[in-house]
């Protein structure tokens, strides 16, 4: 698994290794900086900076031929047949019992208590802030699961913010249609 955000070199990855198959995970990024805000406590400008750091790494996976891109705002995480999707991806071909086994232990709930299990083993990597450090054996981290709400960047950014997102992220944005 490569993470785009606050780990490793997605370009240098992709380069190395250009007949993988991508998983593609994409959400608008103005949404994405006030969850990192409300997740995270993280600053505006920082928040901004570190969707911006993975943004080039995204847009690169998406463009392999191998890539299935997944939006947030389609409920992707919602949805048993997004299993189904990502095991014909990657020619796999699990048992309908075994994508279901996989989806339940996926929703939201479950991995909020999965979250919280490996809080209580101390699981969490120390001295890091938390958007970055993660669960070694899952790679989620507290605060993983938020509210899920979509385009509410526009109740928590004022328009100065919102256009200082744009600007930033205009590749991404264009790449994967997310209007101004």
């Amino acid at each position: 698994m490569l993470k785009t955000h606050g780990w490793g070199d997605p370009a240098a990855f992709l380069d190395r290794h250009p007949d993988i198959r991508c998983l593609v995970t994409i959400r608008d990024p103005r949404d994405a900086v006030v969850s990192l805000m409300q997740r995270f406590d993280y600053g505006f400008d920082h928040a901004l900076s570190y969707a911006a750091q993975g943004a080039g790494g995204i847009v690169g996976a998406a463009c392999q031929p191998e890539s299935l891109l997944l939006r947030y705002e389609n409920g992707f995480m919602d949805q048993a047949m997004t299993i189904g999707l990502i095991a014909a991806h990657l020619s796999l071909q699990p048992s309908a019992a075994e994508m279901e086994a996989l989806f339940q232990r996926l929703r939201p709930d479950a991995v909020q208590a999965t979250i919280v299990e490996a809080e209580l083993k101390n699981r969490f990597p120390k001295g890091l802030p938390p958007g970055e450090t993660a669960d070694p054996a899952t790679q989620w981290h507290p605060g993983h699961i938020g509210d899920r709400l979509i385009g509410k960047y526009a109740r928590f950014l004022d328009q100065t913010r919102q256009t200082a997102v744009v600007a930033r992220m205009a590749p991404y944005m264009a790449h994967f249609g997310y209007g101004t």
